[in-house]
């Protein structure tokens, strides 16, 4: 009996797509002896670097800047992924269901785009939590007192792709977090 898989999961694509990333930006140089050792690996060749390549401190300086300038996922993005992937969804089948456009979808994971409204009150009806609060979490409204929520930040911070990668501990406190949003007694 063959008990390959013949298919991957959402999930596990997602977590193949993440490994495969962080293996390529592995490859880039982090710091300027690791620019510098590529140099003379490449200086050794009989092609020469190109002229925008033979500073070290500049190429650094540029792939630095590059990765600032990269969208970075929000407290509601991190939560929206965690949320899909704890029910097994890709982009594409959250979509559909919510009826909301795939690429805004991806766009608010990523952090590329700030949530509309609308698809913050279609979201948070989807994963049963209160649109208000996930209003605020998201800055489209404020609560008199503004204060910060350190769980939310907890998921914005969380290294972790999907919810398929959270440890026990993790998993524990993005469930606190999850209960917290959808109780209507508590803001």
């Amino acid at each position: 009996m063959n008990t390959r898989k013949d298919y991957l999961s959402p999930s596990e694509i997602e977590r193949l797509l993440y490994d495969a990333d962080q293996f390529v930006d592995s490859l880039f140089p982090q710091t300027e002896a690791d620019v510098a050792e590529m140099q003379a690996m490449f200086g050794s060749t009989p092609i020469e670097l190109p002229e925008r390549l033979r500073e070290p401190k500049l190429v650094l300086e540029r792939i630095i800047e590059r990765e600032r300038a990269a969208p970075k996922p929000s407290a509601f993005g991190k939560l929206v992924t965690m949320l899909r992937t704890e029910n097994k969804l890709s982009i594409e089948q959250l979509a559909q269901r919510i009826d909301l456009d795939a690429e805004d979808l991806q766009n608010i994971e990523s952090g590329a785009n700030a949530a509309s409204p609308l698809a913050v009150t279609v979201l948070a009806e989807f994963f049963k939590l209160q649109p208000q609060k996930i209003m605020r979490m998201t800055g489209l409204t404020r609560e008199s007192s503004d204060r910060p929520q350190s769980e939310i930040l907890s998921v914005a911070a969380c290294a972790k792709p999907n919810f398929d990668s959270l440890d026990s501990q993790e998993r524990a406190m993005f469930h606190a977090l999850v209960k917290q949003l959808r109780n209507k007694d508590r803001p």
